[in-house]
């Protein structure tokens, strides 16, 4: 399946920022949107949401710590997204996927499937 055509999980930009907008990761703001997006979101088309301002993509994202270091990755140059090709990353994180969730499952478990996918790429590279 072509990335554009994956259904991955939304919800409404004006939902996830309702007590005001935020760079990168905001813990205070973690257990409200995950509870939107298990009652709220739904899964569209990625090629039809990447560049719609009105829409955000849940990705979950873990940061690894070992003590006081950080990991830190740096993407390959033939990274599956040119635009983010020899970029660093503080963790790792990856789209959630319909394709990902199995019958009965949630979107906890969904999460674990994304941000498996994406670290067993990462370790193999």
């Amino acid at each position: 399946m072509a990335k554009e055509d994956e259904r991955v999980l939304v919800v409404g930009r004006q939902q996830v920022f309702q007590g005001g907008t935020w760079l990168g990761i905001n813990p205070d703001a973690s257990d409200r949107v995950f509870n939107l997006a298990s009652t709220q979101g739904e899964f569209r088309k990625r090629g039809d949401v990447e560049e719609d301002p009105s829409i955000k993509q849940i990705i979950p994202y873990i940061v690894f710590k070992h003590g006081d270091r950080y990991l830190l990755m740096q993407r390959i140059d033939t990274h599956d997204e040119q635009r983010l090709a020899n970029l660093y990353s503080c963790g790792i994180g990856g789209h959630l996927r319909e394709q990902d969730l199995g019958q009965g499952e949630g979107i906890l478990r969904l999460g674990e499937t994304g941000i498996y996918r994406r670290s067993r790429l990462w370790w193999q590279s």
